[in-house]
């Protein structure tokens, strides 16, 4: 199944699963086990990022995790101040395709490094064995230690 991983599309913008290394999509799970309300707060989201992109504007919704190896940016769907639940995606960014490890849906909106790091350790793997998606794009966030 060729989009086994594709979670959703916004014109160009692709939002794809990373895969576990056992066949599982977590981020794709995650999602599909969203309530169809929260599902469209995600799409929502995509739609803005995309024009965003697009346009050639950074997204205020796409923020670099500090103290990422992998580069992993938090893609906040609930807004600063919005009401919960606080929906977040873990995503590397390639192009127009944005690859999530996880997603979470909590109560307050603040994050803590632990709340990421399975993520973390989803992206460092999947970077390993995928390092032909593609060398970063130009306005993509690069992680330091990466060749």
């Amino acid at each position: 199944m060729p989009d086994a991983d594709l979670i959703l599309t916004s014109g160009p913008l692709q939002l794809r699963a990373m895969e576990d290394g056992r066949g599982g999509y977590p981020a794709k799970k995650w999602f599909e086990e969203l309530e169809p309300r929260l599902q469209a707060r995600v799409l929502a989201r995509l739609d803005n990022i995309s024009s965003s992109l697009q346009s050639g504007r950074p997204d205020q919704a796409l923020a670099v995790l500090r103290g990422s190896r992998a580069g992993l940016l938090e893609m906040r769907v609930t807004p600063a101040g919005g009401r919960p639940p606080h929906l977040r995606l873990f995503v590397l960014r390639r192009g127009m395709t944005l690859w999530a490890a996880a997603g979470m849906k909590k109560q307050a909106n603040r994050i803590k490094p632990g709340d990421w790091r399975s993520a973390e350790n989803l992206a460092l793997t999947w970077l390993t064995r995928h390092r032909s998606h593609g060398p970063y794009d130009a306005g993509e966030h690069q992680p330091e230690d990466m060749p």
